[in-house]
């Protein structure tokens, strides 16, 4: 899909902007999304997993989740994720909107989504949280990454 090639594009320009602000910048707490450039962003990578998880048979740990703290290693936590990722996009069935996932939720309620609803959910779910990353870098007095699609190649 497009707009995944479109999100981790943009995902990856955010890194290689992140390195050019001081470490007290990427870990301050700001009003809005998940507090912080770093937190916003692995909350992305993490959402994207959680969801890939959801709608594969098997599921995907990363065993080093709790030692992220550097931009690198966040940044080689994305590339663990897209690998995911893209084995899902790759074994999709032929119509993703019929088949079904079921997720029990934190209070037991289980609810169903198709497929198709929640690849378009991780989707927009970055695409929010990018808009985040873009307020809080002119705030900065910085030019965000530039994220229009339009003149992207993909």
């Amino acid at each position: 899909m497009e707009l995944f090639h479109y999100n981790w594009q943009v995902r990856d320009e955010w890194f290689v902007w992140c390195k050019e602000i001081e470490e007290a910048e990427w870990t301050k707490e700001r009003i809005g999304g998940m507090k912080s450039f770093k937190e916003t962003l692995l909350h992305i990578i993490d959402a994207e997993l959680t969801w890939v998880n959801y709608a594969r048979d098997t599921k995907v740990i990363y065993n080093n989740r709790e030692s992220l703290k550097m931009l690198e290693d966040i940044r080689g936590y994305s590339e663990f994720v897209k690998i995911h990722t893209k084995e899902l996009l790759d074994q999709l069935p032929n119509d993703p909107a019929q088949h079904q996932v079921k997720i029990t939720t934190r209070n037991g309620k289980v609810v169903s989504f198709s497929l198709t609803k929640i690849l378009q959910h991780i989707v927009t779910h970055e695409i929010h949280h990018i808009g985040q990353l873009s307020v809080w870098a002119r705030e900065l007095g910085k030019q965000p990454v530039n994220c229009d699609l339009i003149i992207r190649t993909l």
